[in-house]
């Protein structure tokens, strides 16, 4: 038994680990409920002989022990990291979430915290909130700049909840470029050209003071320094 519970602590160790949990609160938690291993040992069960009270040693099957010992660590590890802050690894998507226009005061709002919108031909503006708590997830700009040497159509992305696993985020988190303006910290690619033969980039403006921001623009000419450089 002691061997038993020995190995099964280890083995739910590796497996909280890989949930993101750390050593220290797993064996806080563990010590709580080490009694739930006893519940799972490989120890015999007794029956009574119905003639004269005989009892008989029936042991568990060996495959049979280790295939509930699995199931024991899954369902002990789903405890552990759904009281243990797992949650930060939860993600959701397009199909959690429902979209409404911005009101005048809200896209004022935006606006007086990202001043480079004001740059831009805003052509719509919406949110997207949260089924479960209508609570703020994104919001999202489109608009334009045009300039005497370049068209720029251009999609913003504001981050308010950064479990929300929007298409392309992955994209945006391995951009190979970066630089700095006097407000963020941009990281950007040129992605290839778009349907309409327009270049495509992406970029990844970061700040400690603002949210993050996930832009897409697409432009005629190979070149992104006019944003870098003078809306940013």
């Amino acid at each position: 038994m002691k061997n038993f519970k020995k190995e099964m602590k280890a083995k739910l160790n590796d497996e909280a680990h890989l949930a993101g949990a750390n050593s220290e609160e797993f064996d806080r938690w563990y010590a709580a409920n080490e009694d739930k291993l006893g519940e799972f040992s490989p120890v015999s069960a007794r029956d009574t002989d119905a003639r004269g009270g005989v009892r008989v040693k029936k042991f568990l099957p060996a495959a049979a022990f280790i295939g509930l010992a699995f199931v024991m660590v899954m369902v002990l590890v789903v405890l552990f990291v759904t009281n243990n802050g797992g949650e930060s690894d939860f993600t959701f998507n397009s199909d959690m979430v429902y979209n409404r226009e911005l009101t005048d005061e809200e896209f004022a709002a935006v606006e007086g915290q990202y001043d480079f919108i004001d740059n831009m031909d805003v052509t719509d503006s919406i949110k997207l909130l949260y089924n479960e708590d209508n609570s703020l997830v994104f919001i999202i700009i489109h608009g334009e700049i045009i300039t005497q040497s370049d068209y720029y159509f251009m999609t913003v992305q504001i981050e308010y909840n950064e479990h929300y696993n929007f298409v392309d985020k992955y994209y945006y988190h391995n951009l190979d470029n970066s630089t700095t303006t006097d407000n963020f910290d941009v990281s950007y690619e040129q992605m290839g050209l778009d349907d309409g033969g327009l270049y495509t980039y992406l970029l990844r403006l970061e700040s400690e003071n603002l949210n993050t921001v996930y832009m897409e623009v697409h432009c005629f000419e190979d070149d992104i320094s006019y944003i870098l450089n003078e809306v940013l």
